[in-house]
């Protein structure tokens, strides 16, 4: 009798133990714990996905061309040019029909690199653009570009891509992602146009 008495006790020592141990596991969360919670589910990122086109802007009263940018020397089968910059024009569609935070004009700046013999290159710069909308405040996007560039049968392609953030106003603190893509369609610097997708996130 003594033995089964031994597990009894032994098997009533371990479920003790376990209830102890789904107590503490299951704990009470304070109140304080709860409204964090509750606040951190509230701070979700927002993403808004848009289509974009842009073009030089040459309507502009004070000019297209702000510099043409330089020419280092360079191997005759190179084209080099750093430093252009133009005025540009971006226009956007919010997929959700919201407020359209981006369309604008900008500054944007040009260098690239083309290899002549393969006809290809690299192409990078920067993109300052103000936003029209009266929403958008005093922001202005800052935005980083870099791409490839490829002579097709009707002139030059560029798909790049773009990385920016929100500087002021309404868009401070966004981020911008776009996958563009700039086409020659009759010289440069002043007959192109580019397209693009992309998506800018807030919280």
């Amino acid at each position: 009798m003594k033995a089964p008495k031994c597990v009894a006790i032994l098997l009533a020592c371990v479920g003790f133990s376990l209830i102890g141990c789904s107590e503490q596991s299951q704990a009470p969360v304070a109140p304080s714990d709860q409204a964090a919670q509750g606040t951190a589910s509230l701070e979700k990122r927002i993403i808004r996905d848009f289509t974009a086109a842009e073009a030089p802007d040459l309507l502009n009263p004070a000019g297209y061309i702000i510099d043409p940018g330089f020419s280092p020397p360079h191997n005759k089968n190179k084209t080099i040019v750093r430093g252009m910059l133009l005025r540009n024009v971006v226009m956007a569609t919010f997929l959700d029909g919201g407020t359209d935070l981006l369309s604008g004009h900008g500054v944007i700046e040009m260098n690239f690199t083309i290899d002549l013999s393969a006809n290809e290159g690299v192409c990078w710069g920067k993109l300052t653009l103000d936003p029209d909308a009266p929403e958008a405040g005093d922001g202005v996007w800052e935005i980083t570009w870099n791409g490839t560039t490829t002579l097709g049968a009707s002139g030059f392609v560029s798909p790049m891509k773009w990385v920016g953030q929100g500087k002021g106003g309404a868009i401070d603190g966004m981020q911008l992602f776009c996958d563009d893509q700039v086409m020659t369609i009759w010289s440069f610097p002043d007959g192109w146009t580019g397209a693009g997708t992309g998506s800018i996130k807030s919280h």
